[in-house]
C-alpha cells in the first residue's frame, strides 16, 4: 500500500501521513495492550508529529487514492507493531524476524510477479543490504519492545527525519532547510523529553 501511494502521490504527503503510526498504536496499545494512558506519552507523539510536518511542510488540503492508501498501510503496521510486542514476550527477537521475512516473502511472490523486471549485480546487492539493514532494524525493534511499553517507542521513530537529512547531506550533497533543522529539533526534544520521563518512572518504581 505505501509503494503504490509513493508512486501516485506527492513524497511530502506519502511520508507526513505515514508518520501517523504512532497515533494508530498509541490507540491500540491502551486498547489491545492495556497499557496505561499517559498524557505525557501523548503530547511527546504530538509534538514529534508537529516537528515532522514543520520539516515536510505538505500541503495536506484534498484526501486522494494515495492518501488513503498511506493511512490504511500506517494503521496496519501499527497493528504489526503490536502484534511484535506480543509475540516478543515468548520468542525471540531472531525468531520474530525469521518469521517475518519467510511471511513478507510469501505474500510478496504474487503481486511481484506482475511487475517483475530483470535487474543486475548492483541492484541484487542493494537489495542484500536492504535485507541486512532491515533485518537488523526488525531485530532491534523487538528486543526494544521486550525493554519498555510501545508508545514510549513510537516517538523515536521520528528520529529517522534526523538520519535522512544527514545522509542526503553527505552522499548527495542536499542541504536541508532551516525548517527541517527546527523540525528536527522538535523531534529531538519529543524523543529526549518521553525518555526523561519513563526512566523517571522506572526509578521511582525501584526506590
Amino acid at each position: 500500500m505505501f509503494f503504490t501511494a509513493l508512486a501516485i502521490s506527492p513524497i511530502a504527503k506519502v511520508t507526513a501521513l505515514g508518520f501517523t503510526a504512532p497515533i494508530f498504536m498509541a490507540i491500540l496499545a491502551v486498547l489491545v495492550l492495556g497499557e496505561r494512558f499517559r498524557i505525557y506519552r501523548w503530547s511527546a507523539i504530538f509534538l514529534g508529529f508537529v516537528g515532522m510536518l514543520i520539516i515536510l511542510r505538505p500541503g495536506l488540503v484534498a484526501i486522494d487514492t494515495g492518501a488513503l492508501l498511506v493511512i490504511g498501510s500506517a494503521a496496519l503496521w501499527a497493528v504489526a507493531m503490536i502484534i511484535i510486542k506480543i509475540q516478543s514476550r515468548t520468542e525471540s527477537s531472531l525468531t520474530i524476524v525469521a518469521y517475518m521475512g519467510i511471511f513478507l516473502g510469501v505474500f510478496s511472490i504474487a503481486p511481484a510477479v506482475w511487475v517483475w523486471q530483470p535487474f543486475g549485480l548492483q541492484t541484487l546487492g542493494f537489495m542484500v543490504l536492504i535485507g541486512l539493514f532491515g533485518s537488523i532494524a526488525q531485530m532491534a525493534i523487538s528486543e526494544s519492545l521486550k525493554e519498555t511499553d510501545s508508545t514510549a517507542l513510537m516517538p523515536f521513530d521520528f528520529l529517522k527525519l534526523i538520519w535522512t537529512a544527514m545522509i542526503g547531506v553527505w552522499f548527495f550533497s542536499e542541504i536541508p532547510d532551516i525548517y527541517t533543522w527546527i523540525g528536527a529539533t522538535v523531534i529531538f526534544l519529543s524523543g529526549l523529553f518521553i525518555a526523561i520521563r519513563e526512566r523517571s518512572i522506572q526509578r521511582q518504581r525501584v526506590a
